[in-house]
């Protein structure tokens, strides 16, 4: 998720909802639910949409939909596909990536960070701004209310 908001510019959302619950496997000792969706509205005005099934093995599209375009990201690039409104004024690109990506390769760079005090991929603040997200999403689901950001005291508060 930082990269899509470092990317985008996002900072805090504004607001933002979660619903589910363990509606497949209700006997399991698991805290979390088996079923989970965020809604969060940005200031930039768009909203991110977070699903997430462990009922289901048919894996979630990773896109983004703009109004002009749609991205949609795979395992091996991507493909930015235009809406049909805007087929003259934006091209189709389609990107994939030459080798194969090592997981490993992030491991090293958090144990460089963490041993020679090299920087990281993602900023602190990125990583700020991606947490409170993802804690705003957690935080509406338990309490079972629509949540917003408290510019003045950092703070996820109820709406």
């Amino acid at each position: 998720m930082t990269r899509f908001i470092k990317a985008l510019g996002l900072t805090f959302p504004d607001t933002g909802v979660a619903a589910g619950g363990k509606w497949e496997f209700k006997d399991s000792k698991a805290e979390i639910p088996d079923t989970f969706n965020v809604l969060l509205d940005y200031p930039q005005g768009l909203t991110v949409q977070l699903i997430s099934s462990m009922a289901n093995d048919t894996p979630v599209d990773h896109l983004l939909r703009g109004h002009k375009a749609t991205i949609t990201f795979s395992k091996t690039g991507f493909v930015i596909e235009p809406q049909a409104l805007f087929k003259n004024d934006v091209k189709r690109v389609e990107y994939t990536k030459t080798g194969a990506e090592d997981i490993s390769l992030h491991h090293r760079k958090l144990q460089s960070a963490i041993r020679q005090g090299t920087p990281l991929n993602c900023d602190v603040l990125t990583g700020y701004y991606g947490v409170v997200a993802s804690e705003m999403g957690v935080q509406s689901f338990r309490q079972k209310k629509y949540m917003k950001w408290d510019k003045v005291r950092e703070r996820i508060v109820r709406a």
